[in-house]
């Protein structure tokens, strides 16, 4: 508690980070969440991101909205998405969407921020923007997290699945190799619908 009160007046921001610091992960930030909202605003990188993963947890309008202003003035650069995590509502999709579709290479913490987004929420059109991740993004273990998110919302395709299974990461690998053979045993057998065919059929040569 005595830590959060001094968040508002320190006005060396890396001392400012230090303090916000030590309300990531564990302890869950005590006081009203104004002095965060402003700290995510700071041009100090440092703490503009601890102040972002300070406010994951919270659910709030004002998070949220600020969000999607970031997302608008600053685009994939900014670290909006996470604020996201707990403050997503369906028509960010369409934000969402388009900034990936534009960006040439989509970031590792983009990478981590969409699919925290969409184990918790369903996208409504979302092989367009997982698709994109997962073909852009430079993240190894990442990807892996991707084509699992694919296949929860129902858009992995088969083209995508034999790519995985020689992916340089061995989970992706194993994760394909598995549904690759879950799919071949529901592929009915040939030999099997031999009995649906008229056997009295006269062959010639």
């Amino acid at each position: 508690m005595e830590l959060a009160k001094l968040i508002p007046n320190e006005k060396d921001e890396t001392v400012k980070a230090l303090l916000v610091y030590a309300f990531i992960c564990r302890t869950k930030f005590p006081l009203e969440i104004t002095p965060l909202l402003e700290c995510v605003q700071s041009d100090n990188a440092l703490l503009s991101e601890v102040a972002v993963m300070s406010l994951e947890d919270f659910k709030d309008k004002r998070i949220h909205d600020l969000a999607i202003k970031m997302l608008m003035e600053k685009g994939l650069k900014s670290l909006a998405l996470a604020l996201l995590h707990s403050n997503y509502e369906k028509r960010d999709e369409e934000i969402i969407a388009r900034l990936i579709a534009q960006a040439a290479q989509i970031p590792h913490h983009v990478q981590l921020d969409i699919v925290a987004i969409s184990h918790d929420y369903r996208f409504v059109n979302a092989y367009p923007i997982l698709f994109k991740v997962y073909q852009k993004g430079d993240c190894s273990f990442c990807r892996w997290s991707i084509v699992r998110a694919m296949k929860r919302h129902g858009v992995l395709s088969d083209e995508i699945l034999e790519e995985c299974r020689y992916d340089f990461y061995d989970d992706t690998q194993e994760f394909a190799e598995k549904l690759v053979a879950k799919r071949d045993k529901r592929k009915p057998c040939r030999a099997r619908t031999l009995g649906r065919v008229d056997t009295n059929l006269t062959w010639r040569a």
